[in-house]
């Protein structure tokens, strides 16, 4: 008996930014989906050249930006932080034989970016953390 659980949940979402005096701050990032569980039981298991098994994670949304203070380009309200990208899935391929001249993947989704402005005194757009690599476990079984 094996247990497999699902480590591939929604990432976090970037923080709101601060407001300032006449200004709208930019909202936070949507966090990245986890990428799920795939189970496949084949006595014999076929992947073509175009076949793809995928359990990738979402990528976190990038942060909103700040408004302007009373229209002057140099004063902004604060940005919103970029979204975390979410963990990839796991998959679980249990065969006796297998055919693969595709793809199996369990990637992790990269982080959004955080708000920026085109204005004078620009701030960086610094990424969220990405998310961590899938798992793919293979059994051949003999029949």
């Amino acid at each position: 008996t094996v247990k497999f659980d699902n480590s591939a949940s929604a990432a976090g979402g970037g923080a709101g930014g601060d407001a300032g005096p006449l200004t709208t701050p930019g909202a936070g990032g949507a966090g990245g989906g986890g990428g799920g569980i795939v189970a496949i039981y084949a006595r014999v298991l076929v992947i073509s050249a175009t076949g793809t098994i995928t359990a990738n994670a979402g990528n976190g949304a990038d942060g909103g930006t700040g408004t302007a203070d009373g229209g002057d380009p140099a004063i902004y309200s604060g940005h919103g932080g970029g979204g975390a990208g979410g963990n990839g899935g796991i998959i679980v391929l249990v065969y006796n034989s297998l055919t693969n001249s595709g793809s199996i993947t369990a990637t992790a989704g990269t982080g959004g970016l955080g708000g920026g402005h085109p204005g004078t005194g620009a701030v960086a757009k610094t990424p969220a953390n990405s998310g961590s690599a899938g798992v793919i476990y293979q059994f051949q079984l003999s029949l």
